[in-house]
């Protein structure tokens, strides 16, 4: 509609500027100004004695209008929105899973080294990935269970043995993860700690382990 219109304005600028086009159209000079400006958007000056090729060349040298500068824009937005969305697909099916994966394994190496801090970092980052069976089963094939079981044995501090009975009670959620803490000698190990302890938050996480614990012994059975 734009190149339509542009092009009559070409015309009635062609008509208006020459005497014989307005003789024989009958249209005033004032009228094709005043429409030449409804059309680009801005004002075209045309002197008394310019001809109609100079008219031309004003008109073709006049803004478009924005619309039109929209339009051509559309496709090419749309196609680079279609590459981002394909592009944030891939990602999410392929990128992410392998993050995940190295983000498992270096929370539990970090869980096996002897600075305190790292430990209760790495059992810190279990527990938050730990949210449903895939991960928890992602997180002992790794070798969670038992990092986290030696964190627990030779902590010294209850800070450690926090985040440890802590990440321990959330992959108890998966029953693999019971039997494999249960083999590796955890019901003494949390019974003990359950015992000895004051803090009242591992208490509750060592009472929700040996809850699990004799489900596990009495599904077993």
């Amino acid at each position: 509609m734009a190149t339509m219109a542009m092009a009559a304005a070409r015309r009635l600028v062609m008509l208006s500027t020459s005497s014989a086009g307005r003789t024989a159209a009958g249209i005033p000079r004032e009228f094709s100004l005043h429409f030449v400006r409804a059309v680009t958007g801005g004002p075209v000056q045309v002197p008394k004695d310019q001809n109609s090729s100079a008219a031309l060349k004003g008109l073709q040298e006049a803004r478009l209008p924005e619309g039109e500068d929209e339009v051509r824009e559309l496709p090419g937005s749309w196609v680079v929105k279609g590459l981002v969305l394909a592009m944030l697909t891939y990602i999410g099916m392929n990128v992410a899973p392998m993050m995940g994966e190295n983000m498992v394994r270096h929370s539990v190496s970090l869980v096996k080294v002897k600075d305190p801090f790292m430990k209760r970092s790495g059992a810190s980052r279990l527990a938050m990935i730990a949210t449903d069976d895939e991960k928890r089963k992602r997180i002992m094939d790794a070798g969670g269970v038992k990092a986290l079981m030696g964190m627990l044995e030779t902590a010294a501090d209850d800070d450690t043995r926090r985040e440890a009975v802590a990440t321990l009670a959330m992959l108890s959620l998966y029953d693999p993860a019971v039997e494999a803490m249960h083999k590796a000698g955890g019901l003494p190990l949390v019974s003990s700690l359950s015992e000895s302890t004051t803090d009242s938050i591992i208490r509750e996480h060592c009472s929700a382990l040996l809850e699990k614990f004799g489900d596990w012994t009495t599904n077993k059975a």
